[in-house]
């Protein structure tokens, strides 16, 4: 995954039926871009709606929220 902020993460992870859970298997970032070491993602349908949440480490410093979102579908 290529951000906008100059880091580039390579993910690797498992699939369930309802769930997707992703950890960096490597991760780059260019002189001004943050200085992120390791990533977390989760991805997974409850109750009707996708939640979502993202861990990122800065400089080895261990995993933290960095974001997270419970979207609805809404029409068909």
């Amino acid at each position: 995954m290529i951000r906008p902020d100059g880091v580039a993460e390579l993910y690797l992870g498992k699939a369930a039926t309802t769930r997707l859970e992703m950890g960096t298997d490597a991760v780059a970032y260019t002189s001004t871009g943050l200085h992120v070491t390791g990533g977390h993602r989760l991805f997974g349908v409850v109750e009707g709606a996708l939640l979502y949440a993202h861990e990122i480490s800065i400089d080895n410093s261990g995993l933290t929220p960095h974001m997270s979102a419970r979207l609805l579908r809404i029409g068909g």
